[in-house]
């Protein structure tokens, strides 16, 4: 069993045509220390969530991915040949994201899934 978490920076990231006299949201050295924090976090994350899967015997090994969520999880699925895929979240976009990641990768997953 795979845990995973993608961290999609898309947010963070200054836009791609900057408009005159904007300046980005994050310094870089901001962005850095957002993105570090981050990961440290999907990491601690992700071991809590692999002890309790193996508490019980299960064998649960741990990935952190940087990049569109719905192309991580693809990604996983295909690597992993999954046989299933559940999809949460930690509360920051709700479920209304949820929703939107499961409907699109409902559209690309192979029909052996």
């Amino acid at each position: 069993m795979l845990v995973l978490h993608a961290l999609d920076w898309n947010n963070f990231m200054p836009t791609r045509c900057p408009v005159v006299g904007v300046q980005p949201m994050f310094s870089e050295g901001q962005l850095e220390s957002i993105i570090e924090s981050e990961t440290r976090r999907a990491r601690v994350l992700l071991k809590t969530a692999a002890e309790h899967l193996r508490s019980p015997g299960l064998d649960a090994s741990t990935s952190v991915r940087e990049r569109d969520p719905k192309m991580v999880i693809l990604d996983c699925a295909t690597e992993w040949r999954a046989d299933l895929i559940v999809v949460g979240s930690h509360g920051r976009k709700g479920l209304a994201v949820i929703d939107l990641v499961k409907v699109s990768l409902l559209r690309r997953l192979p029909s052996r899934l």
